[in-house]
């Protein structure tokens, strides 16, 4: 991994310490040296060098330090130059190596993908959102991230891992009903509105007589109505496809939707493919209901298993849902505690991974209603009540 030469001044150095790092300097494992000397005081930008130390942020990264400003500074020049450089911060710097990796505590979420070591990918930090992100420059890189947390949080906590291709990357993440607002009012407002549109379609059979009570609102996600779920596939193909198509959607009441593939920009500016990797519940199945899974904290819903294949897209795309669930077993506004990763890659090499596959176009992932008969009896019956709740999508070739 690739080392970034830092500056920071040295009445932080008392503060900031590193469970796990080593010195160049002989200085114990976990401690900063401290006879870095000063810049002279009569020219704040010449600096006689002391120790130069190397560390691994940890938990210990201070909060002071990050309310100072320390750490955005920091993040700012990792985004620009991943093999060294400087920082200055104050008229009294120390010369200090630290890792590209930010300080755990510093993030809402902690990523295990972190610990991934691989000879090709490497971890950075996004410049637009300032998320740690795995960077993949091979097909078999992407590969590999994928399945490291797949198979190390299903041996250690019993939790899938399941991918959400998106072309960039947001500094939230909440599913359609609940973006741009928080828990409280508003969130009452929507869910309401949700519940009547539900009750209603329980009441009446609209279209989903062959499905369970308990899966009609992930379907309806699936389909387009804005729900408290997040849409995912078990598929990185497809996640990866996702995250090179732009979702286009106009209309009211019905809401036609249109995907077009993404074009790297001719000027040569990087573009990027990204694939979120959330864990959800999966080993704590609901009796009675094949496909539904339930922990304290997150919800799965597998529709492969979950709802019958005359509901073609689901299985079309390899689709799940999944939510983050209060204490209480509401769903919640925010959702980043379930992201456990992201894997970037470069627009151009995704398209070119790709290819051309018939498998990986609109009309197979959407089949039409002409194919797909549970589409066509939701297009019928199942009818948007509020502009807020979206409505079953028309799919534009």
């Amino acid at each position: 991994m690739s080392l970034v030469r830092s500056w920071c001044a040295p009445q932080w150095a008392a503060l900031i310490t590193a469970p796990r790092c080593s010195t160049r300097m002989g200085s114990s494992a976990g401690r900063w040296a401290s006879s870095a000397q000063p810049t002279s005081r009569g020219n704040p930008n010449r600096w006689i060098p002391g120790p130069i130390t190397t560390a691994h942020y940890g938990q210990d990264f201070p909060k002071a330090a990050a309310a100072e400003g320390i750490w955005p500074s920091m993040r700012r020049w990792f985004a620009e130059e991943a093999r060294g450089g400087m920082v200055v911060l104050g008229n009294h710097p120390i010369i200090v190596r630290l890792s590209l990796l930010p300080p755990r505590h510093m993030a809402s979420h902690k990523n295990p993908l972190s610990n991934l070591t691989h000879e090709f990918g490497a971890h950075v930090i996004d410049e637009d959102s300032g998320m740690e992100v795995f960077d993949a420059p091979t097909s078999h890189a992407l590969i590999q991230a994928a399945g490291y947390l797949k198979y190390n949080l299903a041996k250690t906590t019993g939790q899938g891992v399941f991918f959400r291709g998106q072309a960039k990357l947001y500094k939230t993440l909440s599913p359609t009903l609940l973006r741009g607002i928080r828990d409280g009012p508003q969130k009452i407002k929507r869910c309401k509105l949700l519940k009547e549109m539900l009750d209603t379609i329980n009441a009446e059979d609209l279209g989903l007589r062959s499905v369970a009570k308990e899966c009609r609102e992930p379907l309806l996600q699936h389909y387009g109505v804005r729900t408290t779920w997040l849409d995912v596939v078990d598929n990185i193909w497809i996640a990866l496809w996702f995250a090179c198509h732009s979702a286009r959607a106009f209309g009211w009441p019905e809401e036609y939707l249109h995907f077009e593939k993404r074009i790297p920009d001719p000027r040569g500016a990087q573009e990027y493919a990204c694939v979120l990797l959330l864990a959800s519940a999966y080993s704590n199945p609901i009796s009675g209901q094949p496909g539904l899974f339930r922990a304290d904290r997150s919800e799965t819903i597998d529709l492969r298993t979950a709802v019958p294949s005359h509901f073609v897209r689901p299985h079309a795309q390899h689709g799940l849902l999944v939510r983050r669930l209060s204490r209480t077993g509401l769903p919640v506004c925010d959702q980043r505690p379930l992201l456990v990763g992201t894997i970037r890659v470069r627009l151009e090499a995704a398209l070119d991974w790709l290819g051309d596959a018939a498998t990986l176009t609109p009309h197979s992932l959407f089949p039409p209603a002409f194919y797909d008969y549970g589409y066509r009896e939701l297009l019928s019956r199942v009818k948007p009540i509020h502009k807020e709740l979206g409505s079953i999508h028309r799919m534009q070739a």
